[in-house]
């Protein structure tokens, strides 16, 4: 974790901690080392390597970049449930952000989804596929009649079969990369994911979401006020929201002319 109690139960930054100082965790209050090398950013482990939290969490550089992006009050944000506290890595607007640079397995995956929402929360995945992008596994379909359509040679195995995108469930999946053209603040939604074909014991056909071609919204740029709900917007709420800061009317119940509607839609991500 970056962030533990220090002996007079003030939360401490891993980055401003110091090594002859002793310092807690905010779940088990069991104590904590910190910890610096060259692969993971400086970050606190418990001394006895034991804690009532038993998911795995990312302690890469990356990791804590994209926590950054949000003021301190909002990340590592303990949420508690019937007794069981995890740890979100940022918690604002009812929101809770998870950022997954490393592997998750599909158990842990399914289990967050589930803890969070019980307590009363949304959540947004987002997803690092730098590698998958620079390895040309995912790339845009210049071929596609349809806008922002990619495809995903390899998508992850959490999400084949599983979770199906949509922006009225309680869990929005998002993946990001990062390259010399493109900001690494920018998050795509998918909004949309392909269907494959199963068959089960009885002979009965079924569709699922293969993510093998998907549909992504216009980017998020990741900023320390952005509020969180707007990744649950559609593409028309998003519109409005970005004309009133400008002060525009804007109405989709009212007919209005195709170059007016890619007019919005230039504003609303900035282009």
């Amino acid at each position: 974790m970056f962030y533990a109690i220090n002996s007079d139960r003030t939360r401490i930054s891993s980055l401003n901690a110091t090594k002859d100082e002793k310092y807690f965790c905010p779940i088990c209050n069991g104590e904590m080392i910190l910890k610096s090398g060259e692969i993971n950013i400086a970050h606190f482990a418990h001394k006895n390597n034991e804690c009532k939290d038993d998911w795995n969490y990312d302690m890469s550089e990356w990791h804590k970049n994209k926590q950054s992006y949000f003021d301190e009050r909002f990340q590592e944000v303990i949420v508690e449930k019937n007794g069981i506290k995890h740890r979100a890595d940022v918690l604002k607007d009812g929101v809770v952000i998870e950022f997954q640079h490393s592997s998750i397995s599909a158990e842990e995956f399914n289990e967050r989804n589930k803890f969070y929402i019980s307590a009363g929360y949304k959540v947004v995945w987002v997803f690092d596929l730098t590698l998958q992008k620079n390895e040309e596994q995912l790339y845009w379909d210049d071929y596609s009649d349809i806008a922002n359509m990619m495809r995903w040679k390899y998508p992850l195995r959490i999400l084949k079969d599983t979770l199906a995108p949509s922006r009225k469930n309680d869990v929005i999946i998002c993946i990001t990369w990062d390259n010399e053209y493109l900001e690494d603040e920018d998050v795509y939604r998918i909004d949309w994911s392909s269907t494959g074909i199963d068959e089960d014991d009885l002979g009965r056909t079924n569709e699922f979401p293969n993510y093998k071609k998907i549909i992504v919204s216009e980017p998020f740029i990741m900023e320390r006020n952005m509020e969180l709900k707007q990744f649950f917007y559609s593409k028309d709420e998003r519109i409005r929201q970005e004309l009133k800061k400008l002060r525009i009317g804007y109405s989709i119940k009212k007919k209005r002319s195709k170059r007016f509607y890619q007019k919005c839609i230039c504003l609303s991500c900035n282009r």
